[in-house]
């Protein structure tokens, strides 16, 4: 499950780019909030959404929420664990690298990638990973991940 940074296929997409916009229209100039994220409108996008927390006394990210497409498609329940409990062997480095860099540097991050667990018939990822503030800390990322049949065009693969 490789991972693209910078992706223009995820920036492209449909779903991704309302997700986007719905964010920047509840945040205007400010950080996007775990507050605004938690009002109905943004409750058609839960079941496609992650969001990790840095924990420093641990160096490394906590899921606080896993949505439930999410959960459906890895076969298990991330919240409440860590990124190092998880078995990444081939990913976890990338999702240090995205979550650290959405946190460092405050800005919108669009990953994609291919897929080969559970569903065969879904074989690609489109992500965009946005600043989450909370309480006024900015130590978390959220993450709006789309699921697409077949491989997409320019996606990477093993």
């Amino acid at each position: 499950m490789p991972f693209e940074h910078d992706c223009k296929a995820a920036e492209d997409n449909p779903r991704i780019q309302a997700f986007v916009a719905a964010v920047r229209e509840a945040a205007g100039d400010a950080m996007f909030t775990q507050r605004q994220f938690q009002e109905p409108a943004f409750s058609k996008y839960w079941p496609n959404c992650v969001i990790t927390r840095y924990v420093e006394e641990r160096d490394d990210y906590l899921f606080v929420l896993v949505g439930g497409e999410l959960v459906a498609m890895g076969a298990r329940d991330m919240t409440g664990k860590y990124i190092s409990d998880g078995n990444y062997a081939h990913t976890e480095a990338d999702l240090r690298k995205y979550n650290a860099d959405v946190i460092a540097e405050g800005r919108t991050i669009y990953c994609c990638g291919s897929i080969d667990i559970v569903n065969q018939e879904y074989k690609s990822w489109h992500q965009v990973k946005v600043p989450l503030e909370m309480n006024g800390t900015f130590n978390q990322t959220l993450g709006y991940t789309v699921f697409e049949k077949g491989l997409a065009e320019g996606t990477p693969t093993f």
